[in-house]
């Protein structure tokens, strides 16, 4: 087949599928030998995807120097998913580097859309340390990966501009970014839409909504919405709750 006959990209498909046991027998050893054949010829996904294999398999495959190795090969050759995990590795103590070399590559994988990173590089301006406190990069990387479609940026965003701490931003886009992740079952978006849908803060007073929204973040587990359906319930007229429950049941939700 095409992976014996050293096509790279077959090499990789069939160290996947005995990692993953998906069509073929679930045998790590296999998947490394796989992988190291891609990878030895220069192809990156397969030299991160080997990395992954040494770091995370049992302990009779686990090698962290191998892993260190060839993610580095990947992350340098311009892989973002590999400068991600490399920059993982380093804060895990997987390997050893100084307090900034994670930093480094998770710059460069956010720079390459790696939303994770971006959100990682948010934190990092947040906490400090190696880096001064700054609130102003915290919140351009957190809009970066917010962009980027990670869900706890999008969330982060949001609470920060409804508490006006973004400057250029306010309330309104606020509830954008509270949509955005509320509709993808973000449950602190949820609860944070729905209050401010209470508090009339960023959009319209909208009880039925809220009610909706507090719904949807109390079957994700939320439970302050859970606690605070009870009251707004108290407050909402007949007609304010019927609208609240078709909006449920449009989502198959009674």
């Amino acid at each position: 087949d095409a992976a014996n006959q050293g096509h790279t990209r077959a090499e990789l498909c069939m160290a996947l599928a005995h990692s993953e046991g998906t069509g073929v027998d679930h045998d790590i050893a296999k998947a490394i030998t796989y992988a190291e054949r891609a990878a030895t010829k220069g192809y990156r996904k397969a030299q991160y995807n080997l990395g992954l294999l040494y770091a995370n398999s049992a302990e009779n495959f686990r090698d962290y120097k191998k892993a260190l190795r060839w993610m580095k090969k990947a992350a340098e050759a311009g892989l973002p998913e590999a400068q991600y995990a490399l920059a993982r590795f380093f804060q895990r103590g997987i390997a050893q580097a100084d307090e900034y070399e994670p930093l480094v590559w998770l710059k460069k994988a956010g720079e390459q859309g790696h939303a994770k990173a971006s959100y990682r590089m948010a934190m990092a301006y947040e906490q400090g340390g190696f880096f001064d406190k700054n609130t102003k990069t915290v919140n351009e990387w957190l809009l970066i990966s917010a962009d980027q479609g990670y869900l706890e940026a999008q969330y982060e965003f949001a609470r920060r501009c409804i508490l006006t701490k973004v400057v250029g931003h306010d309330a309104t886009d606020g509830i954008i970014w509270y949509r955005r992740a509320a509709g993808q079952d973000h449950a602190r978006a949820q609860y944070g839409l729905a209050v401010c849908l209470v508090n009339g803060k960023g959009t319209e007073r909208d009880l039925s909504e809220a009610f909706y929204w507090l719904s949807r973040a109390a079957i994700n587990g939320s439970p302050k919405a859970q606690h605070r359906i009870a009251l707004l319930e108290e407050y909402m007229s007949e007609a304010e709750l019927r609208v609240g429950r078709k909006m449920l049941l449009r989502d198959g939700i009674r």
